[in-house]
């Protein structure tokens, strides 16, 4: 049995539509995907501007005065500590007798 024009045009068009449909699907995908990356952007934004107020009211708050003196104390810190570990250290390890039995002599290779 042989199909007619009319049912060969249909199936023909069933076709199309099917693509046309799978098409339509994926393109519905990849714009919900790109709604939920935008959407993930704006808020991240959002997260970092909140940020960014909070840190300029803090700094507000606390006055460039005593920024500065925070900053120097701070670094002052930081000297003390790499002087404390840059400068040689020696001693004398002793037996219960009291007499020298070893002596050593650290210094660092690399400041910290």
């Amino acid at each position: 049995m042989t199909d007619s024009t009319e049912l060969r045009l249909a199936r023909a068009y069933r076709d199309e539509a099917e693509q046309i449909k799978k098409a339509a699907e994926r393109d519905l995908e990849a714009a919900r995907y790109e709604r939920g990356q935008a959407e993930h952007r704006l808020a991240t934004v959002a997260q970092m501007e909140r940020s960014i107020s909070e840190r300029e009211q803090k700094l507000k708050e606390l006055g460039e005065p005593e920024l500065v003196a925070r900053a120097k104390a701070t670094a002052d810190k930081l000297k003390q500590a790499q002087q404390l570990t840059t400068h040689a250290t020696s001693g004398t390890l002793k037996d219960r007798n009291g007499n020298a039995t070893l002596t050593y002599t650290y210094t660092p290779t690399a400041a910290h």
